[in-house]
């Protein structure tokens, strides 16, 4: 008969790292590659298998070694408890960016998602979307770990939004009653209801995701990711408290108009509103600009890949949009992705 495991005895499927600083109000969640390169009594091994080998503790103290930081406190969430408290938020809709079909008969997991379709994810699609990484027919994320986490971080955007609606008071009973039975964590429910209610009051802008940066060399016959101390300099100050996402010298970073690249999508069926939008900014200075149509999309956003968080304040008066997102880390060809929404009016610019 097939041995059920505990989940001390797991391989640990996502590793983030959630790093709150009280004295800016920023929150920073880090993924940390399940491949990434540690060592365990001498020998080389994947970080994911930290608790496998010696339970939540190893995992502890594997990222708390590799980062140099002191980690407070614990949460560990199987995939049934994910399952729970997806459903119990009243799940999420997610745009799907590429054709998922996966099957495992061995693990009863079956992924089918169309890319361009929005689906509401409940507990079950959204543990799908989760682990997906590659087709039944070979393709998928070309770079496997690291760009699902990618998918990851979107899906966690999401989460956020829906702990920040004013719905989620009255499903915050449902979510309390999930942890006990299906969370292991060192906080006390007080701590629980109190950081809940910080998170949901924190702005967009003060939210960014991350994931360690590194190389991806073959030791042995194995694949590893070997974490970059140098590569993750910034991120490894902000999350340390030595200074915040912005930077040391805040008032010394300026807006360089002439060589960031924007990116301005079109979310509504209104022709030329992109065209229109980037004609504005080209007044205001910007000269790096595309313009094309974008997933449809009710309210307008800014999304920042990469750019000093101490210019939000300077993007916001400059592209007159409120709604702005943040990433740490560079992604694709653009610094910055405007979303022009249904909520957009061209006469504000």
């Amino acid at each position: 008969p097939k041995v059920k495991m505990s989940d001390d005895e797991k391989r640990t499927d996502t590793i983030i790292l959630m790093n709150y600083n009280p004295k800016t109000g920023e929150i920073n969640f880090v993924s940390i590659p399940r491949d990434t390169l540690i060592k365990i009594k001498g020998q080389n091994q994947k970080i994911n298998a930290a608790n496998a080998l010696g339970g939540k503790n190893y995992l502890v103290t594997a990222v708390e070694n590799l980062l140099n930081v002191d980690i407070n406190y614990t949460a560990r969430i199987n995939y049934e408890g994910f399952r729970k408290l997806i459903d119990a938020i009243g799940g999420i809709d997610m745009t799907i960016t590429t054709n998922m079909n996966y099957d495992d008969a061995s693990q009863d997991l079956h992924i089918h998602f169309t890319k361009g379709q929005t689906v509401h994810l409940d507990g079950e699609k959204a543990e799908e979307f989760f682990r997906w990484r590659k087709n039944n027919n070979g393709t998928g994320l070309a770079d496997g770990d690291l760009g699902r986490i990618e998918n990851q971080h979107l899906f966690i955007e999401k989460v956020m939004e829906k702990f920040k609606s004013p719905s989620i008071v009255t499903k915050m009973p449902a979510i309390i009653a999930i942890v006990p039975k299906y969370v292991t964590t060192n906080m006390q429910p007080d701590d629980i209801l109190k950081y809940a209610y910080t998170f949901s009051k924190v702005d967009k802008s003060k939210i960014a995701m991350s994931t360690l940066k590194g190389t991806t060399p073959m030791i042995g016959d194995v694949s590893y990711f070997v974490f970059s101390e140098k590569e993750n300099a910034q991120l490894l100050s902000v999350i340390r408290g030595e200074k915040s996402s912005s930077g040391a010298a805040q008032s010394e970073v300026k807006l360089d108009k002439t060589n960031i690249k924007i990116e301005v999508l079109n979310g509504t069926n209104k022709t030329g509103l992109a065209a229109n939008y980037a004609a504005q900014l080209k007044k205001s200075g910007f000269t790096n600009i595309v313009t094309g149509n974008g997933t449809k999309s009710s309210s307008s956003k800014i999304i920042l890949y990469g750019v000093d968080t101490s210019l939000i304040s300077t993007i916001r008066s400059d592209f007159k949009i409120e709604n702005i997102e943040t990433n740490n880390q560079k992604s694709g060809n653009f610094d910055i992705i405007v979303v022009l929404g249904e909520d957009y009016k061209a006469s504000s610019n």
